[in-house]
Order: C-alpha cells, then sequence, then structure tokens
C-alpha cells in the first residue's frame, strides 16, 4: 500500500522521517532478521539436496548458491519472470503437501474441528504457533512488500493507484491463503505419520526417514 501510494518502500519513508540514529538502528535490525531468515532457508536448501540426492553439504550448499543467484537474476530480467519463477516454485510445494496429505489419509473430522475450534496443548503448542506465524509473516517482509510494489506497475492518478491496490490486495489474500494451507498441511502430516505413532521429531534426518517409511519415497 505504501509503495502504490507514495512511489518510495518503507525504508526510504523512514529515513525521511526519522533521525539518522533511528535510521541506522532500523537498518542494522533489517539486516540481521534477513541474515537470521536467509540462513535457515540456505540451509534448509542445501540440507533438502543432501536428503533427497545424497550431496555433501558443501557441495549442496554451492548449489544452492548458484540456485539462490540465478533467482536474483530472473529479478534483474523483470518482475513478470521473476514472479514466474517464484510462482514455479511455490507450485511444487503445494502439489509436495497436497500428495503427502493424500497419503498421510488424517482423520478429516478432527482437522476441521481444530480448524474452526482451535486451542492450545501447553506452552510447547504455543511456541509452535508463533513459530508458525513468524515464519509467515515474517519481519523483514514489511520492508520487502513496499519495495516490491512501489515500480511494479506505476498509477498515474489516484484512482489508477486505488485499482492497482484492490488487486495487490487480491495477491496478498491468495499468498497468505496459500502460505497458511501449506503450514496447515505440516502440521496435519506431522500429526497424522508422527504424533499418532509417539515419534518425537527432533531433526529433519528424522522427519525424512519417518515420512520415507511412513508414505514412501516418494513422499519423502
Amino acid at each position: 500500500k505504501l509503495g502504490i501510494a507514495t512511489g518510495k518502500n518503507l525504508p526510504e519513508v523512514a529515513r525521511e522521517h526519522f533521525s539518522k540514529k533511528t535510521s541506522i538502528f532500523l537498518w542494522i535490525q533489517a539486516e540481521l532478521v534477513i541474515i537470521a531468515t536467509d540462513l535457515a532457508e540456505f540451509i534448509g536448501a542445501a540440507l533438502g539436496l543432501y536428503l533427497l540426492f545424497n550431496i555433501p553439504m558443501l557441495p549442496a550448499a554451492l548449489i544452492t548458491a548458484v540456485g539462490s543467484f540465478a533467482i536474483l537474476e530472473l529479478q534483474r530480467r523483470g518482475f513478470r519472470a521473476f514472479e514466474a519463477g517464484i510462482s514455479g516454485m511455490v507450485l511444487i510445494v503445494v502439489l509436495a503437501f497436497a500428495f503427502q496429505t493424500f497419503l498421510a489419509q488424517p482423520n478429516w473430522g478432527e482437522v476441521t474441528i481444530g480448524m474452526f475450534t482451535p486451542r492450545f496443548n501447553g506452552v510447547d503448542s504455543i511456541l509452535l504457533a508463533t513459530g508458525i506465524l513468524g515464519a509467515t509473516v515474517m519481519p523483514h517482509a514489511i520492508y520487502l512488500h513496499s519495495s516490491l510494489t512501489q515500480n511494479r506497475i506505476v498509477g498515474r492518478n489516484d484512482a489508477e493507484k486505488r485499482r492497482i491496490f484492490r488487486f495487490e490486495f487480491i495477491d496478498i489474500i491468495i499468498a497468505m491463503v496459500i502460505a497458511g494451507a501449506i503450514n496447515m498441511s505440516m502440521l496435519i502430516i506431522a500429526a497424522a505419520v508422527f504424533h499418532t505413532q509417539g515419534v518425537v521429531v527432533e531433526d529433519l534426518d528424522i522427519a525424512y526417514n519417518g515420512l520415507k517409511e511412513a508414505l514412501g519415497p516418494m513422499a519423502a
């Protein structure tokens, strides 16, 4: 909304309205959050290559780095190519979790009850819910989204900007629904495959081997 209305992203607006010290603090804060988020995703991608293809971690990390720069190259070619690439990867993730959920055969009655009457079961469940929320609504995305929208399609007047915002609002709703569905699928699969069997998942190796044993190699 900020990028569409003003043509500026949040860091630019913050720099204009806050002191230099505050701007530097916000910059350091954003950098730390981005580093923490990217590090987790980078390691996760390398671990995925290791688990799926038995590629050692160092070569897997190098492949992940090359893939990351390839995605950045898509962004240089314009937002259409970038969005198509991201959408393709998201589609793969959605199909994979849909396939796993189908194989897990959860109790859909309990799933429905849990969707409409959510409840906590101790401190661990609260921490889990907080982690899911933090992984979906990431702090650095507040900066990122205003930057992505400011030059995507520039409205020439207020009427065009309002129309662009309506489409952007729909885009955000769709993205949040997809992210929520993926997170929900993770919980459903974990409950159906691990919780019902009393399996405690402490690392990705246990999760991978557990899925492989319960649902088959394709699901894992």
